[in-house]
């Protein structure tokens, strides 16, 4: 039971649970269903429809104008928002078999390059017109080789379309170009085709009097293929003439037969059919969204479903049985992260058992079920009550929403803890003698520990405040950096330079760098930590080059000892009248000694130029870390050789041969190339006609 940890429901960890009457939407939170309504004509009330007799299929493009198929006129109307009128598209439409004439044409889409695609099926064809001019782009004839018969085309948001062939009982599919990829399928005669967010392609097949779903890779090959059945109330005279998907994953038919539209929402089971929302007269022949996502139907007319006022009253969440593994185990709280508007409720309930029961017998009506507390009114936030069921290893957990079908609730977390553990514990043996007692103390001490509670949880995660990698920073000025803190316990006290990445690794290497202050290897750690690259130190008592006799050449590995070198007073040669003050006139034996004792220079290699700041915070960090007694110079070495500063063989030079060839643009005369001769021009002069044959320059004529 201590190893127990709390169930988590959320939409990160899966809710796993159902609304058994398909009224609570399962998605980033648990959300009221919305059902469309509150229909609102794109004409005025004349009936203004430009002159089409029925819309065959609606499309929406990037400016969300909206586009209408007059199947039986041969015509395509634009609905003008303005003008709130349709117009009749020019140069497009009236019945043949010429380019931009239309015979039976029954489906439009406009594609995310802001194409129109025309299904025109009764010339066997996908014409594409760009709605920038609307210049007639493509015709495309049968990808199959035989005879086909477009009747409906939707495109994915990558710009492929697909295309329902009710001819070869296949959808076709085309990339962006309107190259033909691979034909998808087998399907009965499809007569409409839809594509969802997801990439899923959703077919009507009436024949069958059903609705597919075809799921695909990313590589356009189908995975699976399921089926959305009709209700069982229409079974045997199902008829759905369009589907569409919206933003949301929600699937809308429509049915000639009733002028019902239903919808499907994304997570529901679909072998329990779409759900009718209230029907719409003349409804059943087109569906399309505009930009807001309203579900826009065309009939005898065109409407637009806002969503307004469009949410269930009440909806029921219930999960799946959660199990402690405990047998009679006393279950603690639930804990909600919710939104509920201000004519809004949330009530929990929860039962325990300690049989795994099925869902028919939670189903049926029980007393077993226990309250556990309502959340009514404006609330944002967490929110909490305690579980009142009997001991039980199972539990189930019931969530109702209640909202005034303006705005609904929206549950974002649920948290179940388990066992229950108190304060309660803590108290004489007296105060737990019996299970009424137990339970009553335990409930009561819980309401102490909720409010001492998150005192506690922050002293609980207080070990995380000392942890270089876990403890909170802040990389805006006048914001709490627990980091700074930390650091300042071992007085690491960075300056503004310092990234956060690199202010965790120099309180990551602090015992190290403490442990090594003073040596080389500490220094080269503590400048690695700042500029990520090696630096190179070279210690000048290094350089000294001592002369014995018979093994040493002067210019070679020696140099005279002079009075030049450690400069010594002299009037008239190293020292002026009134610029010198006598203190300590020193051994000076030990003068060659003295010349490079205690120096050292530190090269630190950089990708890019450093600030005036960076480069401060460089020397700072080098006259921290160096021993007290030394005296060192930094010395920044960028990509170039700079003689007398910048030039150490081995350190930040490399002596090699000079590069053959110059690029215009790229190399600079004197820094990155010079002019020489030729690889051919570095031997001795031969005669050689037309290659080394420059009379007065590498040839003589004697």
């Amino acid at each position: 039971m201590k190893d127990a940890r709390p169930f988590r429901l959320d939409a990160r960890t899966g809710w796993r649970g159902r609304s058994p009457d398909n009224t609570v939407a399962l998605g980033e939170s648990l959300l009221l269903r919305t059902i469309p309504d509150d229909e609102q004509p794109l004409v005025d009330a004349s009936g203004s429809l430009g002159g089409f007799a029925e819309a065959t299929a609606i499309a929406v493009d990037s400016e969300d104008r909206v586009y209408v198929l007059d199947g039986e006129g041969h015509r395509i109307h634009r609905f003008d928002p303005c003008e709130q009128r349709f117009e009749e598209l020019p140069c497009i439409g009236g019945r043949g078999a010429a380019p931009r004439q239309l015979s039976e044409p029954s489906g439009i889409d406009v594609t995310p390059a802001d194409d129109l695609v025309v299904a025109d099926a009764g010339n066997r064809r996908l014409q594409v017109f760009s709605l920038h001019g609307l210049t007639l782009r493509h015709v495309v004839e049968s990808p199959v080789g035989g005879q086909w018969r477009p009747t409906d085309v939707a495109s994915d948001p990558r710009g492929y379309v697909f295309v329902a062939d009710e001819a070869n009982d296949a959808i076709q599919l085309f990339d962006p170009r309107y190259r033909f990829v691979r034909s998808l399928g087998p399907f009965a005669a499809p007569a409409h085709v839809a594509v969802d967010r997801c990439g899923r392609v959703y077919v009507v097949e009436p024949a069958a009097s059903r609705v597919s779903v075809l799921t695909l890779d990313d590589r356009y090959r189908a995975k699976s293929v399921d089926q959305i059945a009709a209700p069982s109330d229409l079974a045997g005279r199902f008829e759905p003439v369009a589907v569409a998907v919206d933003a949301a994953g929600n699937v809308y038919l429509t049915e000639r037969a009733t002028g019902r539209l239903y919808v499907l929402g994304p997570d529901a089971d679909p072998a329990a059919g779409p759900r009718p929302s209230r029907a719409y007269e003349g409804a059943g022949t087109a569906l399309g969204f505009d930009a807001a996502g309203n579900p826009l139907v065309g009939g005898a007319r065109v409407v637009q479903l806002r969503a307004h006022g469009a949410h269930e009253l009440r909806g029921t969440f219930e999960s799946d049985a959660l199990d402690s593994t405990v047998e009679g185990c006393t279950w603690h709280r639930v804990r909600l992260r919710a939104d509920v508007p201000g004519g809004g409720r949330v009530v929990v309930h929860t039962y325990t058992s300690d049989v795994e029961l099925p869902a028919s017998v939670l189903a049926s009506p029980s007393t077993a079920w226990r309250r556990g507390a309502s959340l009514v009114g404006e609330h944002r936030g967490d929110w909490d009550c305690l579980i009142l069921s009997p001991p039980g290893r199972y539990l189930w957990l019931r969530v109702e929403l209640e909202g005034d079908g303006l705005t609904s609730p929206a549950v974002h977390l649920v948290v179940v803890e388990v066992p229950r553990r108190t304060s309660a514990d803590h108290l004489p043996a007296v105060y737990r003698q019996d299970a009424a007692s137990r339970d009553f103390v335990e409930r009561f001490m819980a309401l102490f520990d909720e409010v001492r509670g998150p005192v506690a949880r922050t002293l609980d995660q207080f070990p995380s405040y000392l942890d270089p990698d876990g403890v909170p920073a802040s990389e805006t000025p006048g914001r709490t950096d627990f980091l700074g803190w930390l650091g300042s316990w071992l007085g690491l006290v960075s300056e503004g330079t310092w990234s956060v990445t690199q202010r965790r690794a120099l309180l990551r290497e602090a015992p190290a760098l403490f442990e090594l202050r003073g040596t080389p290897e500490g220094l080269r750690r503590h400048v690695r930590l700042y500029t990520g690259l090696e630096p190179k130190i070279v210690e000048h008592f290094r350089l000294r080059r001592w002369s014995f006799v018979g093994h040493t050449r002067l210019g070679d590995s020696s140099e005279l000892w002079s009075d030049s070198i450690s400069g010594r007073l002299q009037l008239d040669a190293y020292a002026d009248i009134g610029g010198f003050e006598l203190l300590d006139a020193g051994d000076p034996r030990l003068d060659p000694l003295r010349h490079h004792a205690h120096r050292f220079t530190i090269y630190v290699p950089v990708r890019r130029p450093l600030s005036e700041a960076q480069h401060g915070t460089l020397k700072r960090i080098v006259e921290l870390a160096k021993p007290a007694h030394t005296t060192g110079e930094v010395l920044v070495v960028g990509p170039r050789m700079r003689i007398g500063s910048q030039s150490r063989v081995g350190v930040d030079t490399v002596v090699a041969e000079w590069p053959e060839g110059v690029t215009t643009g790229e190399n600079r005369l004197g820094t990155g190339s010079i002019l020489g001769p030729s690889r051919d021009e570095r031997s001795s002069p031969t005669l050689r006609i037309g290659r080394r044959a420059r009379i007065g320059s590498s040839t003589l004529l004697d």
